[in-house]
């Protein structure tokens, strides 16, 4: 696995960590194989887009992820509201 893929993670699951505040929190990180097929490499990556919804951020990424490659997989911070109302998310793995 490339240095950037821990260093994208570690980004998208910062939420307002002083030692990350100079950068956009990651809404999702797409991985492929590079093309020796020897590690893992950051293909793209997503930021929290303010103003948006988040129907329109996941048909966003949908929009991105899309491929026929079967070797592509994502991590996306999927938003949601408690019962309480509080926001929260969650990082989900999709192939």
């Amino acid at each position: 696995m490339h240095a950037d893929c821990q260093a994208a993670v570690t980004q998208l699951s910062m939420k307002k960590a002083l030692a990350n505040k100079d950068k956009a929190k990651l809404r999702y990180i797409i991985f492929e194989f590079d093309n020796n097929y020897e590690q893992v490499i950051v293909s793209k990556t997503g930021e929290e887009a303010s103003g948006k919804t988040p129907k329109e951020e996941y048909e966003e990424f949908l929009e991105v992820f899309t491929s026929p490659n079967l070797s592509t997989l994502a991590v996306y911070d999927m938003p949601y509201t408690t019962k309480a109302g509080a926001s929260h998310s969650t990082p989900i793995l999709i192939h």
